[in-house]
C-alpha cells in the first residue's frame, strides 16, 4: 500500500512547489497552471504505468489508475487554489500601492 501512495505524495509535492516558485518567477498564471499541470499529468501517468505493470491482477490495476486519476485532479485543485490565492494577495498589493 506505501509503494501505491508513495507517487500520490511525491506528486503532490513536487506540482506544489514547482507552481509556487514558478508564479513567483514569471507572475503569469495562466502559464504556472498550464506547466503544472503537464508535470502532474506526466509524473502521475508515470506512476500509473508502474503501477500497471507491478499490480497482481486486473481490479486492483484499473482501481489503482482510476485512484491516480482522482489524485491528479485533487492535486491540480490544491494548486490551482495556491496559485489563485497567490495572485490575488498580489493584485491587493499592488493595488494598495498604486492608490498611495
Amino acid at each position: 500500500m506505501m509503494n501505491y501512495i508513495i507517487p500520490i505524495l511525491i506528486s503532490g509535492m513536487i506540482t506544489n512547489v514547482y507552481a509556487i516558485k514558478l508564479f513567483r518567477k514569471s507572475n503569469n498564471f495562466r502559464s504556472a497552471i498550464l506547466r503544472t499541470t503537464l508535470l502532474n499529468f506526466f509524473l502521475l501517468f508515470s506512476a500509473s504505468i508502474w503501477w500497471f505493470f507491478s499490480a497482481a491482477d486486473g481490479f486492483s490495476q484499473v482501481f489503482g489508475i482510476a485512484l491516480y486519476g482522482v489524485s491528479f485532479i485533487l492535486i491540480g485543485v490544491i494548486y490551482f487554489t495556491i496559485l489563485f490565492f497567490m495572485k490575488r494577495s498580489k493584485s491587493k498589493i499592488i493595488s494598495n500601492n498604486t492608490s498611495n
